[in-house]
């Protein structure tokens, strides 16, 4: 809260002079409080209080703050009366501590007066009276004391004890905040953020949370970090998040940790991000513990240590914070750092769920949709609809993937739009991204890449990782966006220091090729040896064609077949493919023939094109014609020109299997038109010129021939200048 009373009563300390020496000083209060001096006695009390000078003694500051109240000093009782009201050195007494405060209040202290007035606000050492409270701090007011001022201020913003009124409240704040009190300051910050008695002004705002802030007042500078981290300001943001936290703000050590952790317009830091966590936690943050317990789990910035990850979250469950009761079911689920037990894992998300755990109904709703012990469509319905009715955003989005899957309900791709644009109108990262994937592919609304793009945008700044590495592609295709490869190799920078490793293949490939950045074969190989080492099939592959083809290396078809060897045991298609071309290169026809068989299993279309081949011409294997028109077909209605062109020959052939020109005409000419591949436009020209098949037309096959050299076949120009010469 912006507002504070001050109900704890702390302690006020004398600056002492540092003219004399601790000694000289400590004997000139000794010497003045003896000569019956209540200022000294006073002073010589302070310094026992708070040990300055001399060893810290309850016992003597209460025996020299005796003398001093008894010789009327009103600092003097006041601080007795605090010894009194906190039992400091002395039995807690609060009856006591208000006698002397009154009597503090009547020697006309302001603190006197505010401290008397707090009892009565809390009714501690008196009945409780609001009335009472405010005229005390009135008083304090009356006398120059600012948290006077500033309660008194609280009393009419909340017309406690008094006829609510902005205004006076206003001009209290301002009062107190001039004589240097920074919740006053605070206080009128606020005043201006929410246009209360004043018109509403955020540069004035700022203003008095600087102020607030500049007087060492860690919410404000907490506040203020929040502020410029919403416009970005990444740097002012940075700032005052480390003063609030300096000033032992435990939310703003671990705003500052999120920071340096997620690298949020900084160079991510994990060292920093642990020990800010660290530090946060230790004020008593359970989020920051939580926070911590994810580092570890993850090993992120720390080596990877699941039993300190439990023991945290165990500790944090135990308290009933609830997300780290989700993270021990989730750790439970997926068997990490412990025996896998799913049971234990939905107990704690139905535990986390019942305390209102909108991400633990979630979870719950989660188990239900795809564990197969305890598949139950309507439940996961209504855990997704507690979740987001618990506040969790993503709620919405699982419910929209619901009626996208027809589970339970039928399909409606609209209504799971619907859902999804409500998931990431709250800022779900997966309702952005299961928004963007609809305009993608163009379900449940039209395709629009555009929009795509935006929504992964969203996604990845509300840090969904995968809507990141989806972006990054986009950059670096100019999917719906311009190309832009520097935006690219950041996200796969970052993503790949998480140990993101597709991300890891990705930037490889940005400096293979020279994508927006200097060619760099080293930290390419280097790249694709971390991914390969990682059993990520695609860095194998890669690194494998560097071998093969001579880039970056002296070249090595062993390690190239090593490489492509590990990519196909990885089940990555293309690295299948490229091994069964070496085998094939060699005559080795069976090894290259099942490699083929595994690349196409795999949905690799080079690959099953080859096997379409294999089967056509019989090599390492028995020839089938059937099959390979199957695989032909397979290939072309995936988009393979030079397999529907192929197809096409076979049917116009009539050597391999019974002739069909008309399915022969119509395979040239979707691939001609749709793919403009050259030689079905030129065939295509030819069954036009000498009718084969359909009815000759002459003018239909100088546009096909045109179309043929226009693309690059020099046979479609010759035929296109024979028929022209022929027309002549």
């Amino acid at each position: 809260m912006r507002k504070l009373i001050i109900l704890t009563i702390t302690f006020l300390f004398i600056s002492c002079s540092n003219e004399k020496t601790k000694e000289d000083k400590v004997a000139l209060y000794q010497k003045g409080c003896f000569e019956k001096n209540a200022t000294a006695c006073t002073k010589l009390g302070s310094l026992y209080l708070k040990g300055e000078d001399i060893n810290q003694s309850y016992t003597k500051a209460y025996e020299y703050f005796v003398q001093s109240c008894d010789r009327n000093n009103s600092l003097g009782c006041n601080y007795l009366g605090e010894l009194y009201f906190n039992g400091n050195g002395i039995e807690h007494n609060e009856f006591k501590a208000f006698k002397l405060f009154k009597k503090s209040c009547q020697l006309q202290s302001g603190i006197g007066c505010y401290s008397l007035g707090n009892l009565y606000k809390k009714g501690k050492g008196t009945r409780q009276n609001n009335k009472y409270a405010n005229n005390y701090f009135e008083k304090s007011c009356n006398y120059k004391y600012a948290r006077g001022c500033n309660n008194l201020g609280i009393a009419y913003e909340d017309g406690v004890g008094v006829q609510q009124n902005y205004k006076k409240a206003f001009t209290l704040y301002k009062e107190a905040c001039n004589n240097k009190y920074s919740y006053a300051c605070s206080n009128i910050g606020y005043f201006y953020k929410e246009g209360m008695a004043v018109e509403q002004n955020n540069t004035k705002a700022i203003e008095y949370y600087t102020k607030s802030c500049n007087y060492q007042n860690a919410y404000s500078c907490n506040y203020l970090g929040s502020i410029y981290r919403k416009q970005e300001a990444y740097i002012k943001s940075k700032n005052f998040y480390e003063k609030a936290c300096t000033l032992n703000h435990k939310t703003a050590c671990n705003n500052l940790a999120i920071i340096y952790d997620n690298g949020t317009g900084l160079e991510i830091d994990r060292t920093r991000a642990k020990k800010l966590y660290e530090k946060s936690c230790n004020l008593g943050n359970q989020s920051a513990c939580s926070n911590l317990a994810l580092m570890y789990e993850k090993g992120k910035g720390v080596v990877q240590n699941y039993p300190k990850a439990l023991k945290i979250y165990t500790n944090l469950c135990d308290s009933n914070y609830t997300n780290s009761c989700v993270n021990l079911g989730n750790l439970y689920e997926h068997g990490h750092g412990v025996e896998k037990n799913v049971t234990k894992a939905v107990n704690f998300y139905k535990k986390a769920c019942k305390q209102k755990s909108g991400k633990a109904c979630s979870f719950l709703g989660y188990e239900y949709e795809y564990n197969k012990l305890l598949k139950n469509y309507q439940k996961a319905k209504e855990s997704y609809i507690l979740a987001y009715e618990n506040g969790y955003e993503d709620g919405y989005s699982n419910l929209g993937d619901i009626y996208k899957y027809g589970k339970g309900v039928d399909t409606n791709l609209t209504k799971a739009k619907e859902l999804y644009e409500k998931a990431c109108s709250e800022e779900s990262g997966i309702g952005c991204q299961n928004l963007a994937s609809a305009y993608n592919q163009g379900k449940g609304t039209k395709k629009h890449p555009n929009k795509a793009t935006y929504f992964y945008q969203k996604a990845c700044y509300f840090g969904k990782d995968d809507a990141c590495f989806n972006l990054a592609f986009r950059y670096n295709q100019g999917l719906g966006t311009d190309v832009n490869y520097k935006k690219a190799n950041n996200i796969y920078t970052r993503l790949c220091n998480d140990n993101d490793y597709e991300a890891c293949t990705n930037l490889g490939v940005i400096y293979e090729l020279g994508n927006g950045t200097p060619k760099d074969y080293p930290k390419a190989i280097a790249l694709y040896k971390k991914t390969c080492q990682a059993k990520i099939g695609g860095g194998c592959t890669n690194l494998g064609l560097m071998y093969k083809e001579k880039r970056g290396t002296d070249g090595n078809i062993t390690l190239a077949k090593n490489y492509f060897t590990l990519a196909c045991d990885f089940n990555h298609s293309r690295g299948c493919n490229k091994l069964s071309n070496i085998y094939y290169e060699n005559k080795e026809y069976s090894k290259s023939f099942k490699l083929d068989q595994k690349s196409c299993k795999l949905n690799n279309m080079s690959g099953c094109f080859s096997l379409a081949y294999t089967f056509k011409v019989g090599e390492g294997t028995t020839k089938d014609i059937n099959r390979s028109l199957e695989l032909y077909s397979k290939v072309c209605n995936s988009g393979n020109a030079n397999a529907c062109y192929t197809l096409a020959y076979i049917y116009d052939d009539g050597k391999l299997i019974k002739e069909d020109k008309l399915k022969a005409f119509k395979l040239y000419k979707e691939t001609c038109n749709k793919s403009k591949h050259n030689k079905s436009c030129n065939n295509l020209g030819y069954m036009y010129e000498i009718g084969d098949g359909i009815k000759s037309n002459s003018k239909m096959a100088k546009e096909y021939y045109g179309k043929a050299c226009d693309y690059g076949n020099k046979l479609g120009c010759a035929n296109y200048a024979n028929l022209n010469k022929s027309k002549q």
